[in-house]
């Protein structure tokens, strides 16, 4: 059978309700909203953790293994060398000027004529603006282009007709290291003797 409810009851229900149900607290935010300040000073101190941490343990595998720690360094050292004097465009030109100006002192009669088809041959593709530099960080490669880098053709754009990498030996037309031009120096090293 129902029972019916006076609201009275109904008030007197929710009172008790409340009296035996504890108010909790109003929780505090765990994430309190940094300002920049503060995080910036966070993320530099934790930054310094980690980069101090990693010497340590350098440090550590250095003096546990000697000769590798040995071997690294001068690894490294001799990528920075060559890196820092890997020659460029410019030093090619150059290099190339001062060989045409020891060749025209030297009379035509004496002169090689591989030198002198190879200097040609550098001056056109300079001239046409086909001569293109690959820098691969410690060494270069001076390569020929099919076209000037101003050309806007549909030829020269389009990523399908560029040259392939199976192909690209044969448009090499020096390599340097270390401030040195090998097929360049190669060239001219009788460049005033003709036979």
């Amino acid at each position: 059978m129902l029972r019916k409810i006076s609201l009275r009851n109904v008030g007197n229900i929710s009172r008790i309700r409340f009296m035996t149900t504890e108010v909790s607290a109003p929780k505090p935010k765990e994430e309190v909203k940094q300002t920049f300040k503060g995080r910036l000073i966070k993320y530099w101190t934790n930054l310094y953790t980690d980069y101090t941490e990693v010497a340590k343990d350098v440090i550590k595998e250095a003096r546990e293994r000697p000769l590798r720690a040995v071997g690294i360094l001068w690894s490294l050292g001799f990528i920075y060398i060559t890196a820092s004097i890997n020659p460029d465009e410019k030093h090619y030109i150059e290099k190339m000027r001062q060989y045409n100006n020891d060749l025209i002192l030297v009379s035509e009669k004496l002169q090689n004529p591989e030198s002198v088809t190879h200097l040609k041959s550098i001056e056109n593709s300079i001239n046409s603006g086909v001569l293109r530099r690959l820098n691969l960080g410690v060494c270069s490669i001076m390569w020929l282009d099919d076209y000037d880098r101003d050309c806007k053709l549909y030829k020269c754009t389009c990523k399908y007709l560029r040259p392939h990498f199976s192909t690209f030996y044969n448009r090499i037309i020096d390599v340097g290291f270390c401030n040195k031009w090998f097929v360049l120096d190669k060239k001219m090293i009788d460049y005033d003797i003709n036979y």
